[in-house]
Protein backbone atom coordinates (compact mmCIF):
# COMPACT_ATOMS: atom_id res chain seq x y z
CA UNK A 1 0.00 0.00 0.00
CA UNK A 2 1.25 3.22 -0.97
CA UNK A 3 1.74 5.70 1.46
CA UNK A 4 2.02 9.66 1.25
CA UNK A 5 4.13 12.01 3.11
CA UNK A 6 3.91 15.64 2.21
CA UNK A 7 4.19 15.74 -1.50
CA UNK A 8 6.14 12.49 -1.30
CA UNK A 9 4.44 9.30 -2.30
CA UNK A 10 6.29 5.81 -0.90
CA UNK A 11 5.05 2.31 -2.61
CA UNK A 12 6.52 -0.98 -2.04
CA UNK A 13 7.64 -2.36 -5.71
CA UNK A 14 7.09 -6.10 -7.35
CA UNK A 15 8.52 -5.39 -10.97
CA UNK A 16 12.18 -6.47 -10.73
CA UNK A 17 12.65 -5.17 -14.40
CA UNK A 18 11.74 -1.55 -13.56
CA UNK A 19 13.77 -1.66 -10.20
CA UNK A 20 16.53 -3.48 -12.04
CA UNK A 21 16.59 -0.27 -14.24
CA UNK A 22 16.22 1.96 -11.81
CA UNK A 23 19.38 0.65 -9.88
CA UNK A 24 21.34 0.49 -12.83
CA UNK A 25 20.53 4.79 -13.73
CA UNK A 26 20.57 5.25 -10.35
CA UNK A 27 24.82 6.87 -9.62
CA UNK A 28 24.56 6.05 -5.72
CA UNK A 29 23.12 2.24 -6.27
CA UNK A 30 25.15 -0.81 -5.74
CA UNK A 31 25.50 -4.95 -6.56
CA UNK A 32 23.30 -4.58 -2.98
CA UNK A 33 20.52 -3.23 -4.63
CA UNK A 34 20.04 -5.29 -7.16
CA UNK A 35 17.42 -7.93 -7.25
CA UNK A 36 20.32 -10.70 -8.31
CA UNK A 37 21.79 -9.96 -5.05
CA UNK A 38 18.47 -9.41 -2.57
CA UNK A 39 16.70 -12.47 -4.01
CA UNK A 40 19.24 -14.45 -2.32
CA UNK A 41 17.83 -14.18 0.87
CA UNK A 42 14.65 -15.26 2.37
CA UNK A 43 14.92 -12.74 5.15
CA UNK A 44 12.26 -9.50 4.80
CA UNK A 45 13.99 -7.95 2.26
CA UNK A 46 11.85 -4.82 0.82
CA UNK A 47 11.86 -2.60 -1.77
CA UNK A 48 10.43 0.84 -2.02
CA UNK A 49 10.15 3.39 -4.68
CA UNK A 50 9.61 7.42 -3.76
CA UNK A 51 7.46 9.36 -5.91
CA UNK A 52 6.50 12.98 -6.72
CA UNK A 53 4.01 13.77 -9.13
CA UNK A 54 3.96 10.53 -10.44
CA UNK A 55 8.18 10.97 -11.39
CA UNK A 56 9.93 8.35 -9.37
CA UNK A 57 12.33 10.23 -6.83
CA UNK A 58 14.40 7.19 -5.38
CA UNK A 59 14.35 3.50 -4.46
CA UNK A 60 15.10 1.91 -1.24
CA UNK A 61 16.17 -1.40 0.44
CA UNK A 62 15.25 -2.58 4.48
CA UNK A 63 15.54 -5.60 5.79
CA UNK A 64 12.79 -6.48 8.11
CA UNK A 65 12.81 -8.73 11.39
CA UNK A 66 10.32 -11.87 11.07
CA UNK A 67 7.85 -9.40 12.83
CA UNK A 68 8.15 -7.13 10.61
CA UNK A 69 8.80 -4.08 13.51
CA UNK A 70 12.29 -3.63 13.10
CA UNK A 71 14.68 -2.88 10.55
CA UNK A 72 17.54 -5.48 10.76
CA UNK A 73 21.15 -5.42 9.48
CA UNK A 74 22.61 -8.21 7.53
CA UNK A 75 26.04 -7.88 7.14
CA UNK A 76 26.15 -10.06 3.70
CA UNK A 77 23.71 -7.10 2.30
CA UNK A 78 26.88 -4.53 2.84
CA UNK A 79 24.64 -1.75 1.57
CA UNK A 80 21.28 -0.74 1.39
CA UNK A 81 18.86 2.09 2.46
CA UNK A 82 18.36 4.79 -0.28
CA UNK A 83 19.27 5.59 -3.56
CA UNK A 84 18.06 8.69 -5.81
CA UNK A 85 16.90 8.93 -9.55
CA UNK A 86 18.28 11.61 -11.34
CA UNK A 87 16.26 14.03 -13.34
CA UNK A 88 18.29 15.58 -16.29
CA UNK A 89 15.38 18.56 -16.49
CA UNK A 90 16.36 19.50 -13.00
CA UNK A 91 19.12 21.63 -12.00
CA UNK A 92 22.01 20.88 -9.10
CA UNK A 93 20.55 23.18 -6.70
CA UNK A 94 16.98 22.04 -7.07
CA UNK A 95 18.19 18.51 -6.88
CA UNK A 96 20.20 18.98 -4.01
CA UNK A 97 17.01 20.85 -1.88
CA UNK A 98 14.96 18.14 -2.85
CA UNK A 99 16.97 15.27 -2.13
CA UNK A 100 16.94 16.91 2.01
CA UNK A 101 12.92 16.59 1.46
CA UNK A 102 13.15 12.81 0.43
CA UNK A 103 15.94 11.91 3.00
CA UNK A 104 13.68 13.57 5.42
CA UNK A 105 10.04 12.09 3.97
CA UNK A 106 12.17 8.52 4.31
CA UNK A 107 13.48 8.88 7.63
CA UNK A 108 9.65 10.05 9.47
CA UNK A 109 7.86 6.74 7.50
CA UNK A 110 10.64 4.62 8.53
CA UNK A 111 10.08 6.25 12.06
CA UNK A 112 6.22 5.99 12.21
CA UNK A 113 6.41 2.10 10.56
CA UNK A 114 9.38 0.53 12.66
CA UNK A 115 10.62 0.57 16.98
CA UNK A 116 13.96 0.43 15.78
CA UNK A 117 16.67 0.88 12.79
CA UNK A 118 19.56 -0.46 11.10
CA UNK A 119 20.60 1.09 7.75
CA UNK A 120 23.77 1.11 5.82
CA UNK A 121 24.01 3.57 3.04
CA UNK A 122 25.96 3.68 -0.34
CA UNK A 123 29.46 4.97 -0.59
CA UNK A 124 27.85 7.60 -2.76
CA UNK A 125 25.75 8.87 -0.20
CA UNK A 126 28.14 11.73 0.43
CA UNK A 127 25.80 14.26 2.03
CA UNK A 128 24.95 13.26 5.26
CA UNK A 129 23.47 16.47 6.94
CA UNK A 130 19.95 15.30 6.26
CA UNK A 131 20.35 12.64 8.77
CA UNK A 132 22.24 14.97 11.34
CA UNK A 133 19.19 17.55 11.08
CA UNK A 134 16.80 14.32 11.38
CA UNK A 135 19.28 13.45 14.25
CA UNK A 136 18.38 16.53 16.25
CA UNK A 137 14.85 15.66 16.49
CA UNK A 138 15.41 12.27 17.98
CA UNK A 139 18.63 11.90 20.32
CA UNK A 140 18.85 8.43 19.87
CA UNK A 141 19.95 8.14 16.63
CA UNK A 142 23.53 6.44 16.16
CA UNK A 143 25.18 7.94 13.19
CA UNK A 144 28.84 5.31 12.45
CA UNK A 145 31.61 6.15 10.20
CA UNK A 146 32.78 2.66 8.34
CA UNK A 147 35.13 2.14 5.07
CA UNK A 148 35.47 0.59 1.98
CA UNK A 149 38.54 0.74 -0.69
CA UNK A 150 38.21 2.17 -4.26
CA UNK A 151 40.86 1.25 -6.76
CA UNK A 152 41.06 2.49 -10.36
CA UNK A 153 42.11 -0.22 -12.61
CA UNK A 154 41.33 1.61 -15.91
CA UNK A 155 45.00 1.32 -17.42
CA UNK A 156 45.36 -2.55 -17.13
CA UNK A 157 42.34 -1.85 -20.55
CA UNK A 158 45.30 -1.03 -22.65
CA UNK A 159 46.66 -4.83 -21.49
CA UNK A 160 50.17 -3.40 -20.45
CA UNK A 161 52.44 -5.48 -18.61
CA UNK A 162 51.59 -5.63 -15.15
CA UNK A 163 54.79 -4.19 -13.78
CA UNK A 164 54.88 -1.39 -16.44
CA UNK A 165 51.46 0.08 -14.60
CA UNK A 166 51.09 2.39 -12.35
CA UNK A 167 48.90 0.31 -10.31
CA UNK A 168 52.17 -1.87 -9.69
CA UNK A 169 54.29 0.67 -9.05
CA UNK A 170 51.70 2.26 -6.02
CA UNK A 171 51.65 -1.05 -4.92
CA UNK A 172 53.43 -2.48 -0.92
CA UNK A 173 56.68 -4.04 -1.85
CA UNK A 174 55.59 -7.25 -0.30
CA UNK A 175 53.38 -7.66 -3.06
CA UNK A 176 55.82 -7.25 -6.19
CA UNK A 177 57.95 -9.80 -4.58
CA UNK A 178 54.84 -12.07 -4.20
CA UNK A 179 54.42 -11.41 -8.17
CA UNK A 180 57.72 -12.91 -8.59
CA UNK A 181 57.09 -15.60 -6.36
CA UNK A 182 54.00 -16.47 -8.42
CA UNK A 183 55.82 -16.62 -11.59
CA UNK A 184 59.05 -18.79 -10.52
CA UNK A 185 56.40 -21.25 -9.72
CA UNK A 186 54.56 -21.81 -12.53
CA UNK A 187 51.34 -21.00 -11.64
CA UNK A 188 48.16 -20.00 -13.31
CA UNK A 189 44.79 -19.09 -13.06
CA UNK A 190 41.73 -19.95 -14.62
CA UNK A 191 37.99 -17.91 -14.47
CA UNK A 192 34.94 -20.51 -13.70
CA UNK A 193 31.61 -20.92 -12.29
CA UNK A 194 32.58 -23.52 -10.04
CA UNK A 195 32.29 -22.48 -6.12
CA UNK A 196 32.50 -25.14 -4.55
CA UNK A 197 36.17 -25.61 -4.06
CA UNK A 198 36.26 -21.46 -2.48
CA UNK A 199 32.84 -22.57 -0.26
CA UNK A 200 35.17 -25.47 1.02
CA UNK A 201 38.24 -23.49 1.99
CA UNK A 202 36.07 -21.01 3.42
CA UNK A 203 34.72 -23.14 6.03
CA UNK A 204 37.98 -24.82 6.77
CA UNK A 205 39.51 -21.23 7.06
CA UNK A 206 36.91 -20.34 9.76
CA UNK A 207 37.39 -23.39 11.44
CA UNK A 208 41.27 -23.31 11.65
CA UNK A 209 40.58 -19.68 13.16
CA UNK A 210 38.40 -20.56 15.64
CA UNK A 211 35.19 -18.58 14.15
CA UNK A 212 31.91 -19.99 14.09
CA UNK A 213 30.15 -20.06 10.83
CA UNK A 214 27.14 -21.34 10.67
CA UNK A 215 25.16 -23.86 8.30
CA UNK A 216 22.68 -20.66 7.48
CA UNK A 217 24.99 -18.58 6.23
CA UNK A 218 27.35 -20.78 4.91
CA UNK A 219 23.95 -21.65 2.83
CA UNK A 220 22.98 -17.75 2.21
CA UNK A 221 26.54 -17.61 0.89
CA UNK A 222 26.20 -20.08 -2.08
CA UNK A 223 22.35 -18.74 -2.95
CA UNK A 224 24.25 -15.31 -3.37
CA UNK A 225 27.40 -16.26 -5.48
CA UNK A 226 24.28 -19.14 -7.68
CA UNK A 227 22.04 -15.88 -7.88
CA UNK A 228 25.16 -13.72 -9.35
CA UNK A 229 26.76 -16.33 -11.35
CA UNK A 230 23.40 -17.14 -13.21
CA UNK A 231 22.33 -13.34 -13.69
CA UNK A 232 25.36 -13.12 -15.27
CA UNK A 233 27.10 -10.38 -12.78
CA UNK A 234 29.55 -12.37 -11.32
CA UNK A 235 33.47 -15.02 -11.66
CA UNK A 236 35.07 -17.21 -9.62
CA UNK A 237 38.80 -17.06 -10.25
CA UNK A 238 41.12 -19.81 -9.40
CA UNK A 239 44.71 -19.72 -8.59
CA UNK A 240 46.65 -23.25 -9.75
CA UNK A 241 49.78 -24.73 -8.90
CA UNK A 242 51.98 -26.13 -11.31
CA UNK A 243 50.38 -29.45 -10.43
CA UNK A 244 46.99 -27.24 -11.36
CA UNK A 245 45.68 -27.65 -7.80
CA UNK A 246 43.70 -25.09 -6.55
CA UNK A 247 45.63 -22.71 -4.36
CA UNK A 248 42.91 -19.69 -4.09
CA UNK A 249 39.57 -18.99 -4.89
CA UNK A 250 37.86 -15.61 -5.12
CA UNK A 251 34.17 -14.40 -6.52
CA UNK A 252 33.79 -11.15 -7.23
CA UNK A 253 30.26 -9.37 -8.35
CA UNK A 254 30.01 -6.83 -11.06
CA UNK A 255 26.96 -4.40 -12.01
CA UNK A 256 27.96 -1.15 -14.82
CA UNK A 257 29.46 0.73 -12.20
CA UNK A 258 32.28 -1.30 -10.78
CA UNK A 259 33.06 -4.87 -9.11
CA UNK A 260 32.72 -5.97 -5.91
CA UNK A 261 35.52 -8.57 -4.08
CA UNK A 262 32.96 -10.44 -2.15
CA UNK A 263 34.07 -13.89 -0.85
CA UNK A 264 38.19 -15.24 -1.00
CA UNK A 265 39.58 -18.13 0.31
CA UNK A 266 43.04 -19.76 0.43
CA UNK A 267 43.46 -24.06 0.65
CA UNK A 268 45.31 -24.48 3.82
CA UNK A 269 46.69 -27.74 2.80
CA UNK A 270 49.23 -25.77 -0.01
CA UNK A 271 49.26 -22.52 2.05
CA UNK A 272 51.42 -20.26 0.32
CA UNK A 273 52.19 -16.12 0.58
CA UNK A 274 51.72 -15.41 -3.01
CA UNK A 275 48.09 -16.55 -4.66
CA UNK A 276 46.16 -14.59 -2.40
CA UNK A 277 48.15 -11.40 -3.96
CA UNK A 278 47.65 -13.00 -7.28
CA UNK A 279 44.19 -13.85 -7.04
CA UNK A 280 43.23 -10.23 -6.58
CA UNK A 281 45.73 -9.14 -9.24
CA UNK A 282 44.39 -11.67 -12.00
CA UNK A 283 41.23 -10.81 -11.03
CA UNK A 284 41.68 -6.89 -11.50
CA UNK A 285 43.36 -7.94 -15.45
CA UNK A 286 40.11 -9.86 -15.84
CA UNK A 287 37.58 -7.58 -14.99
CA UNK A 288 39.14 -4.92 -16.92
CA UNK A 289 39.76 -6.42 -20.43
CA UNK A 290 36.92 -8.54 -20.55
CA UNK A 291 34.20 -7.15 -18.28
CA UNK A 292 35.39 -3.32 -19.61
CA UNK A 293 35.01 -2.63 -15.89
CA UNK A 294 37.41 0.15 -14.56
CA UNK A 295 37.02 0.49 -11.01
CA UNK A 296 36.87 -2.19 -8.03
CA UNK A 297 35.54 -2.02 -4.34
CA UNK A 298 37.95 -3.94 -2.28
CA UNK A 299 34.83 -4.45 0.41
CA UNK A 300 36.02 -5.73 3.97
CA UNK A 301 38.55 -3.21 5.24
CA UNK A 302 36.74 -2.51 8.26
CA UNK A 303 38.91 -5.88 9.97
CA UNK A 304 42.40 -5.34 10.85
CA UNK A 305 43.66 -8.38 8.78
CA UNK A 306 41.46 -7.48 5.46
CA UNK A 307 41.94 -4.04 6.05
CA UNK A 308 45.84 -4.43 5.95
CA UNK A 309 45.74 -6.96 3.18
CA UNK A 310 43.77 -5.12 0.82
CA UNK A 311 45.08 -1.26 1.56
CA UNK A 312 48.58 -3.17 -0.05
CA UNK A 313 47.05 -2.84 -3.55
CA UNK A 314 46.50 1.00 -3.06
CA UNK A 315 43.42 2.78 -3.99
CA UNK A 316 41.40 5.19 -2.14
CA UNK A 317 39.68 4.54 1.71
CA UNK A 318 35.79 5.84 0.84
CA UNK A 319 33.51 6.24 3.62
CA UNK A 320 30.43 5.42 3.83
CA UNK A 321 27.20 5.66 7.09
CA UNK A 322 25.63 3.31 9.24
CA UNK A 323 23.14 4.95 11.50
CA UNK A 324 20.20 2.97 13.76
CA UNK A 325 17.15 5.43 15.43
Amino acid sequence: MSKIFDDFVISPIEDLTLWDNLVKSSLQSTIFHHSAFLNSFNTNVKKFLISKNKLIKAGFVIITDQDNTNIVNNDLIVHNGIFFIENKNQNEISRKIERIDIVDCLLTYLKKNFNSINITLSPKIDDLRPFVWFKNKFSKMEINIRHTLYLNIAELKNSLEFKHTFLYKAMQRSRRRQINEYENNNCSYVVTEDYKPLIDFYKKNFISQGLNLSNKKIEQIEKIIQNLLISKKGFVLNILSSEKNILYSIFFAFDFKRAYALFASGNKELENSYSGTMAYINSFIYIANKLKIYEVDLEGINSLRGGKFKMGFGGEIIKYFQFKI
